[in-house]
C-alpha cells in the first residue's frame, strides 16, 4: 500500500504572514516547497542545486490586482511548477523577496535560468477572492506572472 502524500497548504492566521489580517479574515495562504525544503536543513547545511521545468502547451490568461496595488496579466501554464514573476513588475509593484531562497528554472527550450529570490505572501485578488502567493522572481522572462501549482490548489 503506498500513501501519496499531499502538499499542505495553511490557513493564513499569523499576522506576520497575512498583512496584518486576522485568522476569522485571513484568505488561504500557500506555503512555497522550495522555502520549505531550505527551512528543513539542519542549521549550517547547503542545499542542493534545485531545477525545476516547464513544458511547452497552449496558455490562457487571467488578470490578477497584485499586492493590492497593480492588475497584472497572469499566464495559466499546468506545465510549471512555480509560481514567478518578473523582476520588472516587482520592482513597479514595490514588491521586496528574499534572495536566500532562489532555484534554478529550466524553459521549455532547455534554457537555464537563475531565479533572483521567493516573494513571500503576497494577496492577489481575482474578483472578490484573495488569496495569498509564494511567488518567485525572475530576470527579464517572457511573461509578467506565470501561475501553476498552488495557485491551482488554491483556486
Amino acid at each position: 500500500m503506498f500513501a501519496i502524500e499531499e502538499p499542505q497548504f495553511l490557513l493564513g492566521s499569523n499576522t506576520n504572514t497575512t498583512h496584518g489580517l486576522t485568522s476569522d479574515k485571513a484568505p488561504f495562504t500557500s506555503v512555497d516547497p522550495v522555502e520549505a525544503y531550505i527551512d528543513s536543513l539542519p542549521h549550517g547545511e547547503e542545499p542542493v542545486v534545485l531545477t525545476v521545468a516547464k513544458d511547452s502547451q497552449s496558455l490562457c490568461t487571467i488578470m490578477m490586482l497584485i499586492d493590492n496595488k497593480e492588475e497584472v496579466e497572469c499566464i495559466h501554464n499546468s506545465g510549471s511548477q512555480i509560481i514567478s514573476m518578473s523582476a520588472e513588475i516587482a520592482s513597479d509593484i514595490g514588491l521586496s523577496y528574499n534572495p536566500n531562497i532562489v532555484l534554478n528554472m529550466q524553459s521549455a527550450n532547455g534554457t537555464m535560468d537563475r531565479l533572483l529570490g521567493l516573494a513571500c505572501n503576497i494577496p492577489c485578488t481575482i474578483g472578490n477572492i484573495t488569496i495569498y502567493l509564494q511567488i518567485h522572481v525572475l530576470r527579464s522572462p517572457a511573461y509578467d506572472i506565470l501561475l501553476r501549482c498552488s495557485f491551482d490548489v488554491l483556486t
